[in-house]
């Protein structure tokens, strides 16, 4: 655990390296630095290490500008050595500051002082902040447009450039490949006749392709000094290549997706089901595919930009024209690739929205099948209700008319009939019994018609309760 007096001086360091880093820019009005400094203190547990202890950063340097000059390679493990040899008075004609992270979610392998400290040294810009906020997470999809080329023209006759690289790389796991999006960080300060060339990598995990490349290509002899062009194909070339054969695997998994989609049958509940799963996958691929477009074009935007800024050097008699045929090459050749891969992700884009329209519409014809066999089948037990509606009817109707003859008949029965009298002459009706037909035939008729009538108040109290419904209204009648 660190003391109170360490956190407070690093704290203090903090402060001094953020003071530091604002004096020296120019153009303060066009830029809000005090939401940079925000967003670096936000930030800064997932974009840096916290402690000194963790640092991993290399520096390879070129001593002289020929093909003889020998590069000179230091890794630094801790933040005062790093901060030493930085600041040192003596600049070499190129050097190349690699950073990188454990792994592509991880935060990089510099503290935020020895950083801020980095900044402040070589006076780099807010444009390269730009892209370090990219990186301590998953490649963000708001983050697609966020890469492109951008080019400063300082005040002493150099030119920054900066670009974001974001790619699908393979991790080959076993007998099983993956291909999971990465970035990479390029900057790049070009001093016109003279050295203090700087160059700044972004790695998303040690020993990244490109840093491999870097180092193999240092140490062979090349004449990279006299060619800083070779570092931005080396750059590109590194990742270039796995684009195309993402969007092959991509079209592989919607052939296989689609096979079974176009397959099933939905009268089988098996099937209906499996069409759910297979529209998820569907929906996830299509995910996936989104944000290709942007990222191609955004790739094609920063070649295009390099074959101007190229272009204009050599105008200037900024370059070297030994090397010229091939850089255009290379450009031209990145350019057409990526504008290739751009074409691809459109067509299968276009195949799989085609594919997801189909099984929707074909899942929602199932269900509105599935609701007219419902609505059917309830149509037929309507009419069944109604049929023992109308039998009760009947049976209520014919219930009321014996009911009140059957009551009074029990009332009177015992002296309206005689079965036999007194004088052996057998069955025998009472004089009396127009008293029950007096009765019974008045009660009848007064039960059915109450019947008739709280049936008809009934229904016209409904329907009044329809009309007063529709006019906003309730009005009942009692």
């Amino acid at each position: 655990m660190e003391s109170d007096s360490e956190k407070n001086h690093s704290t203090i360091e903090m402060d001094c390296c953020e003071r530091s880093w604002r004096q020296y820019p120019s153009d303060q009005a066009s830029v809000d630095y005090r939401f940079y400094t925000d967003k670096l203190s936000d930030l800064g547990s997932d974009l840096f290490t916290e402690t000194s202890e963790e640092t991993d950063v290399e520096i390879l340097d070129i001593e002289a500008l020929s093909a003889s000059g020998r590069p000179s390679r230091q890794r630094f493990c801790d933040s005062k050595s790093l901060d030493s040899y930085i600041t040192k008075a003596v600049h070499p004609a190129t050097r190349i500051i690699s950073f990188h992270s454990q792994n592509s979610l991880g935060p990089l392998k510099v503290t935020a002082e020895s950083l801020l400290r980095i900044l402040s040294h070589y006076e780099i810009g807010t444009e390269f902040l730009d892209l370090l906020f990219v990186f301590g997470e998953k490649p963000n999809q708001a983050d697609v447009g966020v890469g492109g080329l951008n080019v400063t023209h300082r005040a002493d006759g150099s030119y920054d450039m900066c670009y974001l690289m974001v790619y699908a790389e393979e991790s080959r796991e076993k007998d099983r490949s993956s291909w999971p999006i990465r970035q990479t960080a390029v900057f790049h300060r070009f001093v016109p006749n003279s050295t203090g060339h700087l160059w700044i990598f972004i790695h998303p995990m040690p020993n990244s392709v490109l840093q491999q490349r870097l180092e193999t290509y240092q140490f062979s002899g090349d004449e990279i000094p006299n060619c800083h062009w070779n570092l931005h194909l080396l750059a590109i070339s590194s990742y270039i290549e796995g684009g195309r054969w993402y969007l092959r695997s991509l079209s592989d998994e919607f052939e296989d997706i689609a096979d079974v989609a176009l397959t099933l049958d939905f009268s089988r509940p098996g099937d209906y089901t499996e069409g759910f799963r297979t529209l998820t996958k569907l929906q996830y691929l299509q995910e996936r595919i989104l944000p290709l477009p942007a990222r191609n074009e955004t790739s094609i935007f920063t070649v295009r930009e390099l074959q101007t800024v190229y272009a204009l050097f050599r105008t200037l008699e900024l370059h070297d024209d030994s090397s010229a045929r091939i850089i255009q090459n290379s450009l031209s050749l990145f350019g057409a690739k990526y504008r290739g891969n751009l074409a691809g992700v459109e067509v299968l884009r276009s195949r799989v929205q085609g594919v997801i329209k189909l099984l929707s519409v074909a899942l929602n014809l199932k269900n509105q099948s599935t609701s007219v066999d419902i609505n059917h089948n309830m149509l037929l037990l309507t009419k069944d209700t109604v049929d023992d509606s109308a039998t009760v009817r009947v049976v209520t109707l014919v219930t009321l008319i014996y009911l009140p003859a059957s009551f009074i008949s029990s009332l009177l029965g015992t002296n309206l009939f005689a079965f036999e009298t007194t004088d052996g002459s057998g069955f025998q009706i009472s004089r009396q019994f127009w008293i029950f037909i007096a009765l019974s035939v008045p009660l009848t008729f007064l039960t059915v018609g109450s019947w008739f009538y709280i049936s008809y108040k009934r229904r016209r109290n409904k329907a009044l309760q329809e009309r007063v419904s529709r006019n906003g209204r309730l009005e009942i009648e009692v």
